[in-house]
């Protein structure tokens, strides 16, 4: 043994003798192995391959032992990472595919018979059969000798050596690996024979929990890292500095392998479901900063990947949902780096299991402001329709927990030993069942209190009496539920302080006459003078209501409400925030309390003159709310009603209506005035007349319309959802389903790629066309467009050539069948005519822009094309909509 490596006592195995029973191969589940070394891909049968030879050296492993060996003595980091990343990977693709590498005791005389050098040898001979092959039980075992003998001469050795962060951070890895390996394969006791089960009853220690445990908490304890650690917050260590590297002669083998045995640790206690353990365990690691355990890919995501499982456990979903999205956006940024090295599937694979523990996350609270649009924009690609049914709260979305939760949590393990004495069963699988019931009875509890979340989105007032009667519960029991809602919704942070993770909160006041149930929004706020609760400011998206004055519904005479709204005073201005008055609805209106606004590019255009430059105004056209007073004469809808406040109408009674051609109500038509039926508004500010746009006026907490323009929200739909319903989308997809009725196998071709864009392409898809183009001048949108339906994309500006000329390029010269024009720009409706088929072609122009006239060239039109103008997509707000939103629910 050299002193230039180590200076140090020689450790007796644990197993100390060699064992002559022959075992039968047992495979082992590396799906739960969160290693980054390889891809796990164990072959069947016995590990010693047919011809195998373990005291057969061939040069390239002479060669290999002898450099490291002596790259290691001379502690030249660089040569020993370079040979332990790419030397040792090459030999193996090339010599020891399916085999073993040679055994230590033949490389053995290379290297002066160095025990220490052996240890690390074995380490990795162990690590490659486990990677490559299947381990027998007694290589199971040899293993956990060996891991002993290592750990127990950097316990109580004077280490003397430097070795790569990655080659450190692979042994405890690859330790913890194996320990679940073991328990996986002991727990599965139906088809053991005799001699393993002889085995496992004389070497009971072997992998035993405690061990496992014991030697990561001392490495920690010996390394002394965490005072280390808490010396650096002082500037008196410079250990993340030196990437745990020691530059003035020492060693980095215990200090790093203490820091990783903490992740270690964390690991651990997440496969035996011990969650508040394993984070304690985690505490002197400040991972809201780069460390040492970012220089290593692997135990980067493997430490957030466990910190954000064990939190998502305790119900601490924010802190989970805000680590998940920081790593996300961390691999969406590098993972391109990493596309040739071995480690790159498992980045990819734990990549998919976050991305499904980030749905479940936000689907138990949503928090979508803490997501970045990249890692968002992927969500919804990969989970957006999950999501949408895991919010329903019925067997379908339990289902869809459990199917993502399978598929994403750890491969928990069951530590103790079997009992030999009884029938012999397989128990692999019972503390996967335990955390699954464990996982779903909390999902469970979150759609037993669905009714709540019902009318907490609903009301910011509302009495007790009242609540536990549409809950159909007595008031006793109704306080149970928000005792219940109020703990679910709550949780223990790592300082021992209570938070809650809901958007909003509530309280009971007893001090009024009724017992009153108020909520109030965590987020920033102000008063109002027409109630008693709190508001979100204007523009929040948010799932609950601002006040439905519940008290205010009783009274027979409603006020003039004061509140905010956006308002553009001039050409050209910004949008200011105001407090404005709204008159109580008349005879055939309603008062509608917004929720959440979406916004419309036709609302940039009002605030820039269109239609026609009525000042001040207040935007807004796309939105959802909550029915706050009526009319004496309204009686398709009710105080308290979820609806979406719309720009068209449908009596169904006048010629239009009747005659079911067009959307387009005589009574209840697109208005450009500004103004309600009567010429006047129902806005203003200190008496001075507010200008609605079109009929609504979304960006205003509260509004008044005509009843007809008002249609009901389907309970099952996500309410911010719901906003893109009032115009965007639905315009573009009624323009292919109910304005043209695009024909099975048809050409469509739609300029511009917005929400009405895709909407159209999602509405000519389910029409069932044959060629979708999409033609739009970001490329970005080229991926997104694809999910909707498209199947050739256009780029214009890629092209010297018109787009029409591009359209009858992509349908061997004829033209498309339908062209549906969504931008607004004169000079496309030309081209959009152009590209249309000769003698057949439809051009639907849909889009709106400041230009209003432009020349249309009219030889085209005689080839017998026809161009149609449309509003809405000619969906029909009260038979149509609720058809498009049953489609978004059942899809």
């Amino acid at each position: 043994m050299h002193a230039a490596i180590f200076k140090t006592l020689r450790v007796s195995p644990l197993v100390q003798k060699q064992l002559s029973v022959t075992q039968a191969t047992t495979p082992t589940h590396h799906d739960g192995r969160c290693d980054f070394i390889r891809p796990r891909s164990p072959c069947p049968g016995e590990s010693p391959s047919i011809g195998y030879d373990p005291n057969y050296v061939p040069d390239s492993v002479k060669s290999f032992v002898v450099h490291m060996y002596r790259h290691i003595r001379e502690k030249n980091v660089y040569e020993i990472h370079q040979m332990y990343e790419n030397s040792f990977q090459s030999i193996s693709d090339r010599l020891f595919k399916d085999s073993p590498w040679p055994s230590v005791d033949a490389v053995a005389p290379y290297v002066d018979n160095d025990h220490v050098f052996c240890l690390l040898y074995r380490e990795m001979w162990f690590r490659h059969l486990y990677a490559r092959l299947s381990p027998t039980p007694k290589q199971r075992i040899d293993s956990w000798d060996n891991y002993c003998s290592l750990f127990q001469v950097v316990l109580h050795g004077v280490v003397n050596m430097q070795l790569p962060n990655q080659w450190l951070w692979d042994m405890v890895d690859e330790f913890v690996y194996q320990f679940q390996s073991f328990c996986q394969y002991r727990a599965k006791m139906k088809n053991k024979t005799e001699q393993e089960i002889a085995l496992l009853r004389q070497y009971d220690q072997a992998w035993n929990v405690y061990g496992v445990l014991n030697f990561l908490q001392a490495l920690v304890e010996k390394s002394m890292i965490i005072q280390i650690l808490e010396q650096e917050k002082e500037g008196l260590e410079q250990f993340t500095a030196t990437d745990g590297y020691d530059y003035s002669g020492g060693s980095n083998v215990l200090k790093v392998l203490g820091y990783f045995s903490m992740i270690g640790l964390l690991r651990v206690h997440c496969l035996l479901g011990d969650y508040h353990t394993g984070l304690k365990c985690l505490v002197p690691i400040d991972i809201s900063q780069q460390g040492v355990y970012t220089s290593v890919i692997g135990s980067h995501i493997t430490t957030i990947y466990h910190y954000g499982f064990a939190n998502l456990m305790l119900r601490r979903y924010v802190e989970a949902i805000r680590e998940f999205n920081k790593i996300l956006v961390y691999i969406f940024k590098t993972k391109q780096y990493h596309q040739k090295s071995p480690q790159y599937e498992q980045i990819l694979k734990k990549n998919e299991q976050m991305y499904a523990l980030l749905a479940i996350s936000l689907s138990l609270c949503p928090q979508v402001k803490l997501v970045e649009e990249t890692v968002n924009s992927q969500l919804r690609e990969k989970y957006g329709e999950k999501m949408l049914r895991m919010q329903r709260y019925d067997d379908e979305a339990f289902a869809l927990y459990d199917e993502l939760f399978s598929y994403a949590c750890p491969k928990f393990i069951t530590p103790a030993p079997p009992s030999y004495e009884e029938p012999l069963v397989n128990y692999n699988q019972d503390a996967y069942r335990l955390q699954l019931k464990l996982f779903l009875y909390e999902v469970k509890q979150q759609q037993l209190l669905s009714g709540v979340r019902t009318y907490l989105k609903v009301y910011s007032t509302i009495s007790l009496g009242k609540l536990a009667a549409y809950m159909e519960v007595d008031e006793p029991t109704l306080r149970t539920i928000l005792m219940t809602y109020k703990h679910k919704t709550h949780s223990v942070d790592s300082d021992g302080k209570i938070t809650s993770n809901a958007d909003v909160d509530f309280y009971i006041d007893d001090s009024h006459r009724r017992t009153i149930l108020q909520y109030h929004s965590r987020a920033l706020s102000y008063p109002l003078n027409c109630g008693t609760s709190i508001k979100q400011p204007l523009g929040k998206q948010s799932m609950c209501f601002l006040e439905a004055a519940d008290t205010m519904s009783n009274t027979t005479a409603p006020a003039v409400i004061s509140c905010k709204a956006a308002v553009v005073r001039k050409l050209g201005e910004p949008l200011q925030l105001e407090e404005i008055q709204v008159d109580p609805p008349k005879s055939s209106e309603v008062r509608i309390e917004m929720l959440c606004a979406s916004m419309c590019h036709t609302d940039i255009l009002c605030c820039n003159g269109f239609p026609a430059p009525l000042f001040p105004r207040i935007p807004g056209h796309e939105g959802v709310g909550v029915v706050e007073s009526v009319g004496d004469e309204v009686t398709h809808v009710k105080v308290g009603d979820a609806v979406m406040p719309l720009y068209l109408g449908e009596c169904g009674e006048c010629q239009n209506c009747s005659s079911g051609r067009t959307n387009l109500c005589h009574k209840y038509p697109l208005s450009f005035s500004g103004l309600t039926a009567d010429g006047t508004s129902r806005m203003s500010v200190g008496g001075e007349k507010i200008y609605h746009v079109f009929s609504c006026s979304t960006w205003s907490e509260y509004i008044v319309v005509e009843s007809y323009y008002a249609v009901k929200v389907d309970p099952r739909l996500s309410l911010p959802h719901a906003s893109f319903l009032c115009c965007g989308f639905t315009t573009g997809f009624g323009s292919t389903w109910r304005q043209v009725n695009v024909e099975k196998g048809s050409a469509v071709a739609v300029i511009g790629l917005g929400a009405v864009g895709l909407g159209a392409v999602k509405g000519a898809q389910m029409q069932g066309a044959s060629k979708i183009i999409g033609i739009g001048i970001n490329e970005l949108k080229h991926e997104k467009a694809k999910a909707f339906g498209i199947t050739d994309f256009i780029n214009p500006r890629l092209s010297d050539k018109s787009v029409s000329e591009l359209i009858k390029e992509a349908t061997e010269g004829l033209g498309v069948d339908y062209c549906i024009e969504c931008t607004g720009v004169p000079a496309l409706l030309n081209e959009a005519i152009e590209g249309s088929k000769v003698g057949l072609g439809t051009v639907v122009l849909i889009g709106a822009g400041l230009e209003k006239s432009g020349e249309i060239i009219y030889i085209p039109l005689l080839y017998g094309r026809t161009v149609r103008g449309s509003i809405y997509g000619g969906v029909r707000t009260q038979s149509d909509l609720p058809k498009i939103v049953e489609k978004c629910v059942n899809k």
